[in-house]
């Protein structure tokens, strides 16, 4: 628990983000220990003993800036106007953490 809490509070503090992002810090910090650690008798991470064959993928820091395009949908934001062509689709956001798949 307290690699866990350490790498946490690390994470909050280098994203200078507050204390109430802690689930998404803690759910970051499990998933980037099993890409990341490599176990010293095995040489290996826990990702590359399960994956042998796959490259480990390169995952970015928790809290940095990005883009986020939002979907396209018929029904929300019905009222507002359509936007110019060349107007950007993105919105600022942060990576707070990554889908992984049951």
């Amino acid at each position: 628990m307290r690699i866990l809490g350490d790498g946490i509070r690390t994470l909050l503090y280098a994203s200078g983000l507050t204390s109430a992002w802690w689930p998404y810090a803690g759910m970051y910090f499990c998933n980037a220990w099993n890409l990341l650690r490599i176990n010293p008798r095995t040489g290996k991470t826990a990702f590359q003993s399960r994956f042998p064959n796959k490259e480990t993928p390169m995952i970015m820091p928790f809290g940095s800036g990005c883009t986020y395009v939002p979907p396209k949908l018929s029904y929300i934001n019905k009222d507002e106007q359509e936007r110019c062509k060349v107007e950007p689709r993105g919105k600022p956001a942060i990576l707070i953490g990554y889908y992984t798949p049951p």
